[in-house]
């Protein structure tokens, strides 16, 4: 048997193999969503509470601190210069 025999060969078993797998794949999805469909539904939840009544007075502002800017990472950043 010849080397483009055998390339040939081992190509029709991997197009068989990829599509045995696909099969598969799609009938276990199949199956997967028939089951799901067939299932019967469960307890509806319970409706959300109303939303509580906003406070009335001055919001307090942000702790949060804004990073220094001579911080960042876009200054950190260092390129070779032997290139």
């Amino acid at each position: 048997m010849s080397e483009s025999e055998q390339a040939t060969r081992a190509t029709w078993r991997l197009i068989g193999a990829a599509l045995c797998l696909g099969f598969i794949c799609t009938g276990a999805i199949l199956v997967t969503l028939r089951a799901d469909a067939e299932s019967p539904p469960g307890p509806r939840p319970a409706p959300a509470p109303p939303p509580a009544a906003a406070p009335s007075g001055p919001i307090a502002d942000d702790p949060t601190i804004a990073p220094d800017p001579h911080e960042s990472a876009d200054n950190n950043v260092s390129f070779p210069v032997d290139i």
